[in-house]
């Protein structure tokens, strides 16, 4: 787990907190600032949503106030996927951390916990209750969550028990966005006692405040208590005075341009570069293999005869994939319209299936399967010559054989070239099932 150094000087805080409920939170600067980079960071590893990060938040509690002043990750190996989710190692690892902190960071404790939200709002999920309550089950230690969107800055909650101990976990009491502060990140952390404390420091904050959402009780987790009485909102006790005079600062004006973080776009590039040249070079092997006749499925003799007013459609019985195969499908493209047949075990033995032609031009394609998987397919296509004036001369026997020879033999290029047709595509549909693997 990386270390981090406490910078015990001067930080700016802000305080949150919420008319009518009898907490008030006040939080490093900096330490927001490094939970969004991380956040952000996490955002980045994966494409469509990155990974989900936590953080133990540490710092002092009196009565209703609650100050964060350090953090340390929460370390999660994501064995359920990129939401944070954490697993029985993972668990034993952060209790850990929670256990060596009193040596680590003296002075401090956990005042709650922090993680993100990169595919869902700004709630608690069940998930993160069972965090909440297990590791953090103090009456006043507090949740933060973050919820991060691509090109769009990110917005934060804090989350509490209420006084009889219920938790409202549908959406926070109030939501803020947190833009990126390039100077918070190294700002020295001033001393965090609470007892003769200073007043938070008031900054030109990158953050800003979405309205409230509206409550139920019934989103209430436990005890939902009464609506609160609408009154000012608490502030530390007026027995916390100041040591020393902290000069106020004017607000700073924020840019109207905020630019996020970097993209890596030279490592983007590099990764398409490499996998466009491992997807070519595949295919090329590929259509090698199969130009050297690797692969190739036996046939079924598909072919077409034409019985008058109807057509037979006949394959090869005794072929081997018929013999093996226990389903299949015909497909008949019948001028332009699409029918597709299912074949069970005994029709594909059979051999045969007779048709009824609307159209002069008919292509018929089998598949035959066994257990699901593809065995055999052939394609061919009968063009008719009905509806003619006059009847063609009859061909000599020499000229008929010749003419049976020259048609078999155009049909056996045919099923070669529909054989090797939908070898390639099979193998572009491995190669683009493994590229998508990769990208997730």
């Amino acid at each position: 787990m990386p270390t981090q150094v406490t910078r015990p000087q001067e930080d700016s805080f802000q305080t949150w907190t919420v008319e009518g409920t009898p907490l008030q939170i006040e939080y490093s600067t900096s330490v927001m600032e490094e939970l969004r980079q991380t956040a952000e960071q996490g955002f980045q590893k994966i494409p469509h949503g990155g990974v989900e990060v936590g953080a133990i938040l540490f710092g002092k509690h009196e009565g209703s106030i609650v100050r964060i002043c350090e953090w340390r990750p929460i370390e999660c190996s994501h064995a359920k996927g990129p939401s944070f989710l954490l697993s029985d190692k993972d668990r034993t690892a952060l209790q850990e951390t929670i256990g060596g902190a009193a040596v680590e960071l003296p002075g401090f404790e956990p005042v709650g916990w922090f993680h993100t939200h990169t595919r869902s709002e700004v709630f608690l999920s069940p998930e993160d209750v069972a965090v909440y309550d297990e590791f953090f089950p103090q009456p006043w230690q507090v949740s933060l969550v973050m919820r991060l969107r691509k090109e769009q800055p990110a917005v934060a909650g804090f989350f509490f028990r209420e006084p009889e101990g219920g938790v409202q976990t549908t959406a926070s009491y109030r939501e803020f966005v947190v833009r990126p502060d390039p100077h918070a990140a190294g700002r020295p952390r001033r001393p965090t006692s609470l007892h003769g404390r200073r007043e938070p420091q008031r900054v030109a904050a990158p953050h800003a405040d979405i309205p409230p959402r509206p409550l139920h009780k019934s989103q209430m987790r436990g005890p939902a208590p009464d609506p609160p009485e609408r009154g000012p909102v608490f502030r530390a006790a007026s027995s916390a005075t100041f040591e020393e005079p902290v000069p106020m600062v004017e607000p700073a004006s924020i840019p109207t341009v905020i630019e996020g973080p970097p993209r890596h776009t030279f490592r983007r590039q590099l990764f398409w570069i490499v996998v466009v040249c491992a997807l070519a070079g595949l295919i090329g092997l590929a259509v090698r293999w199969y130009a050297e006749g690797g692969g190739r499925r036996a046939g079924v003799g598909l072919r077409v005869e034409d019985a008058g007013q109807q057509l037979v459609i006949r394959w090869d019985h005794s072929a081997a994939a018929i013999n093996e195969a226990d389903s299949g499908t015909l497909a008949i493209q019948d001028g332009k319209e699409s029918k597709n047949l299912t074949l069970d075990a005994l029709t594909i033995r059979r051999g045969t299936i007779t048709y009824v032609p609307e159209h002069d031009d008919v292509e018929v394609s089998i598949t035959v399967r066994k257990n699901s998987v593809i065995i055999a397919q052939e394609f061919t296509r009968y063009l008719g010559r009905r509806n003619t004036v006059a009847p063609r001369p009859a061909a000599t026997n020499s000229e008929r054989d010749r003419m049976q020879a020259e048609a078999e033999r155009l049909r056996q290029a045919l099923r070669e070239e529909t054989d090797r047709t939908q070898r390639l595509e099979n193998t572009l549909r491995v190669l683009e099932n493994r590229l998508g693997k990769q990208r997730e």
